[in-house]
């Protein structure tokens, strides 16, 4: 596992373990141990990263975001004290240079809507893949948002279904046109998080 640079209960900043340079420093907030921990096993084979500390409740996620100053913040929506959204708006207002990445049991894509127009900067469920969250991670950290390929899906195969349901009875939209208007949504969905991204509220 990546190796915690702090104590996160007992000391109040990681000043005196100062990353190595170009080490990207994680806090991971997440009330259950075992989501915590495998967090940290995928992270773990990502050399130049760190997880710098742990929180267990949303206030201490925000606690701890302003004493470590990490460089992301991945939690979960269902925290206690505090719940996610609030938590991702508290740190987007107050840390410009912290980004936020949500690994929520949450799949729904009016949650996940919300959660960007909040400020996170990406989103993947629990039940993604390790490489997923990865990918997600460096995508973050290259300030590029990141939506779980199967959220992305998820939004395809529901367009596909409205247009289904709404196709005239001439039978205009053929599958080939389906396909074209499928892949507009995919390109607007992209524009659309990358502008909840730019611009959250407040």
């Amino acid at each position: 596992m990546p190796k915690l640079c702090i104590n996160v209960q007992f000391l109040p900043t990681c000043d005196s373990y100062k990353a190595k340079e170009n080490t990207y420093r994680i806090l991971i907030a997440d009330d259950h141990a075992v989501a915590r921990h495998g967090l940290m096993a995928a992270l773990a084979s990502v050399t130049d990263i760190e997880v710098c500390g742990e929180a267990l409740t949303g206030l201490e996620a925000v606690r701890l975001a302003t004493q470590l100053k990490p460089d992301l913040v991945i939690l979960d929506l269902s925290l206690r004290e505090l719940n996610g959204v609030e938590v991702v708006r508290a740190i987007r207002t107050t840390l410009h240079e912290t980004e936020v990445l949500v690994v929520s049991l949450h799949d729904s894509l009016d949650v996940v809507s919300i959660a960007l127009r909040a400020g996170a900067r990406g989103y993947v469920t629990k039940s993604d893949s390790h490489e997923e969250l990865i990918s997600a991670v460096q995508s973050v950290r290259n300030q590029e948002p990141h939506v779980s390929t199967r959220l992305v899906a998820k939004m395809r195969g529901k367009t596909r279904r409205l247009l289904r349901r709404n196709a005239s009875p001439d039978r205009t939209l053929t599958p080939e046109r389906i396909e074209s208007v499928l892949t507009l949504a995919e390109f607007s969905l992209e524009r659309e998080v990358r502008e909840m991204v730019r611009s959250p509220q407040q």
